[in-house]
């Protein structure tokens, strides 16, 4: 059995305009050529054919994500910048299997509507907790859109966007550290 990959977004987002999003229900969303593209990409046992990408079940995004940072086992982290309009969610024990994280990867895609055009941001799904370097998706935004790269191992990454987020992760399992080994 493999451990849970972790989660990592970090966006420039309007605060009305995030406030849309997680007031947004979700949504299923039909495979194109970059789903596509993204999903043979994969190396999975048993893969099936992928038509469409699964929504969550909750009235809201807004529901999915309370109910992460509700879940201990998780160890989920939310923040919001207001001076810098900057979002970033983390869950340090996220998944290990393709068809859970499909749900979030759709939630990430519909988020492109909402981030700020002219700005960068990204969102992945990779091995940072366990010490590997693998990546289960990564997402990058730039230009209003939200493109699933294919990015398999984080040495195909730019040292800045590494950089940002190990920063990040650190920070958070760090706190995490503090807050459970306190008790």
């Amino acid at each position: 059995m493999s451990e849970p990959n972790s989660l990592y977004l970090s966006v420039h987002i309007k605060p009305a305009e995030r406030e849309a999003f997680l007031q947004e229900q979700p949504a299923l969303i039909l495979s194109d050529s970059m789903w596509q593209a993204w999903w043979e990409g994969r190396s999975m046992y048993q893969k099936q054919e992928l038509k469409e990408i699964p929504a969550y079940r909750c009235a809201q995004h807004a529901d999915v994500l309370r109910e992460f940072l509700q879940d201990q086992r998780m160890a989920c982290v939310e923040h919001y910048d207001a001076e810098q309009e900057r979002w970033t969610f983390v869950s340090l024990f996220f998944s290990d299997n393709y068809t859970e994280i499909l749900p979030m990867l759709n939630m990430l895609k519909r988020l492109e509507r909402y981030v700020v055009p002219q700005s960068e941001g990204q969102a992945l799904i990779f091995d940072y907790y366990w010490g590997g370097s693998a990546i289960m998706a990564y997402i990058s935004y730039s230009n209003g859109q939200a493109h699933l790269m294919d990015y398999v191992d984080m040495q195909g990454l730019p040292v800045e966007k590494k950089q940002q987020v190990k920063g990040t992760m650190d920070a958070i399992t760090e706190e995490f550290s503090k807050k459970f080994g306190e008790e």
